[in-house]
């Protein structure tokens, strides 16, 4: 499985490098589209959490073994991805967009600056800033 974390992060790295991350990031700035995929955001929330918790309820009502079973399974898949995903925000650096950084120091946050690798991107996709549309070199 080792492998194709490295796999990904090689692809990663050729995307950024490409500038493909920048014109996908680009390409989905649409207000008709953020309208249509924000569903997704509360649902991406809510689903990791409320589907293993409803499935071993379901189990231990009906006395299906298999199917809490399954909610452990899926509760211990999400708790692995999450787990997974932030080690690599803290290992990374990785901060929000500036509108975040805003509301995350008003509100006390760190903004994601305490990574062992410090960002040099300002949190967007290869080094671009939305004022210049630039690629940063330096």
């Amino acid at each position: 499985m080792l492998l194709w974390h490295l796999l990904f992060i090689a692809v990663t790295v050729i995307f950024v490098q490409s500038g493909f991350d920048w014109f996908y990031f680009s390409s989905t700035r649409s207000p008709v589209l953020r309208e249509w995929m924000f569903p997704s955001a509360p649902i991406g929330g809510l689903v990791p959490l409320a589907l293993p918790l409803l499935l071993i309820l379901s189990g231990f009502v009906t006395n299906q073994a298999r199917i809490s079973r399954t909610g452990w399974a899926v509760g211990q898949a999400a708790l692995i991805g999450s787990l997974l995903s932030s080690s690599y925000k803290a290992f990374t650096g990785r901060v929000h967009p500036e509108h975040f950084i805003e509301i995350l120091f008003a509100s006390g946050g760190l903004a994601g600056q305490s990574g062992m690798i410090k960002p040099t991107s300002g949190g967007h996709p290869s080094g671009c800033r939305p004022q210049t549309g630039g690629i940063k070199t330096g």
